[in-house]
């Protein structure tokens, strides 16, 4: 399935009207194998209600190109429990979520095996920018992580494991700027501590500025489970 634009001239709009918080244009329509490309999204109503983008129970191969999405309550979800694989995010940015101090989700929640953000933005976002839960391999690469947090503890980028299934993640290249919580955070899943922790992770070549300003550091490695081989440099 392909959803985007076509030939020359401006990138379609997809503007969302519903009249309450928090619903998704997209759930579970289809799980497997979507595109989106070349679109401009927009998630807040005339009436000033945010709508969410895509929730997908297990997503697989999903890929954002080029698409640029704002004013999000919350934005792409995978259900928790459940595994998918194949996301990627590239050339794409996600800026101005709904700035509400009762919007605890993470803002885009991938469970599964292979991720890959490369050369996207993401700016204004309230709550953890990408968690990433038992992802296997990932490349994290180019991005650009801005102003997130918003006087939390959330991250920019959480990477977590669950019974040692997590590893073989690069994150490089990115620049992490004005955020309240940590920059790049490496631990257990949430609710559900592992003592068999994940395993190669490689930090390298990244930029920060004014990161953990209100909570942790540029990056935190948690110590349950014995996380190895994590290399943090330049």
């Amino acid at each position: 399935v392909i959803i985007g634009g076509f030939g020359s001239g401006a990138n379609p709009l997809i503007k969302y009207e519903g009249n309450v918080d928090g619903v998704f244009m997209l759930r579970s329509v289809v799980e497997d194998n979507i595109i989106f490309e070349d679109l401009n999204i927009d998630l807040i109503s005339s009436s000033g209600y945010f709508g969410s983008f895509i929730e997908s129970r297990t997503p697989s191969n999903h890929l954002f190109l080029r698409t640029n999405i704002r004013n999000s309550w919350t934005g792409i979800y995978g259900n928790p429990g459940e595994k998918g694989d194949l996301f990627f995010f590239v050339n794409s940015s996600f800026v101005e979520g709904a700035r509400r101090a009762d919007v605890e989700l993470d803002f885009i929640w991938h469970t599964g095996q292979r991720l890959v953000f490369l050369n996207s933005n993401f700016d204004g976002i309230q709550n953890t920018i990408l968690y990433g839960e038992v992802v296997r391999r990932a490349l994290v690469h180019g991005n650009s992580f801005l102003n997130w947090g918003e006087g939390s503890k959330h991250s920019g980028l959480r990477l977590a494991w669950n019974n040692g299934l997590a590893g073989n993640i690069l994150v490089s290249g990115n620049r992490f700027i004005e955020g309240e919580g940590v920059g790049v955070e490496f631990t257990e899943t949430s609710g559900h501590p592992s003592y068999n922790a994940g395993k190669n992770f490689l930090v390298e070549g990244n930029y920060f500025r004014k990161v953990g300003k209100t909570y942790g550091a540029a990056v935190f490695v948690a110590n349950k489970g014995g996380p190895r081989d994590i290399v943090v440099r330049n």
